[in-house]
């Protein structure tokens, strides 16, 4: 036979080959927990302000360093520059809260902030000097479905609260 006439086949495993787990032998390793679809919801709705945050802290960081006129929210480059900060803090922040509250850490920072973001878009929504009151109100309501979703008992669970307790989640089958 031609050693070039087929591939080999790779072996294939039988019934007697365990899975392929980590060893049972000391392993404390657990399947992952199965995440809620409220705490998804909520998570969906928790990242709606971070490409808005990240826009916005480059562009005015960019107008301190390049200034424009008129200025976009302060009259002085200073000013520009630190809404540029206070916006790519506030990515910063916001991130590290969805990323807490989906990992089982914690929700009340994700809590904390989605209000703070609700609160601004609200007051950018009454004020026409910010913009077009468009990306104000859907900000607004998306900040409030994932704060509606984060107060649910099903995000209790999720990260642990005492609402959960004597309750476990779900595990994901092997």
């Amino acid at each position: 036979m031609n050693a070039m006439s087929a591939p080999a086949a790779a072996p294939r495993a039988t019934p007697a080959d365990p899975p392929s787990t980590p060893s049972r032998a000391g392993s404390r390793a657990e399947p992952p927990l199965e995440t809620s679809p409220v705490v998804l919801g909520g998570v969906c709705a928790g990242i709606a302000p971070l490409p808005f945050l990240v826009v916005y802290a480059v562009l005015f960081i960019a107008h301190a360093l390049h200034p424009v006129g008129p200025p976009d929210i302060t009259a002085t480059r200073t000013g520009e520059l630190v809404a540029g900060v206070v916006a790519a803090v506030a990515f910063v922040l916001l991130a590290w809260s969805v990323l807490a509250y989906l990992n089982h850490a914690r929700r009340w920072p994700f809590l904390i902030l989605q209000f703070a973001a609700l609160v601004t878009a609200v007051v950018f929504l009454g004020n026409s000097t910010t913009g077009g009151p468009v990306v104000s109100a859907v900000l607004a309501v998306a900040a409030a479905i994932a704060i509606v979703l984060a107060v649910l008992p099903a995000s209790a669970i999720h990260v642990g609260s005492p609402v959960g307790r004597g309750r476990r989640a779900r595990r994901l089958p092997h």
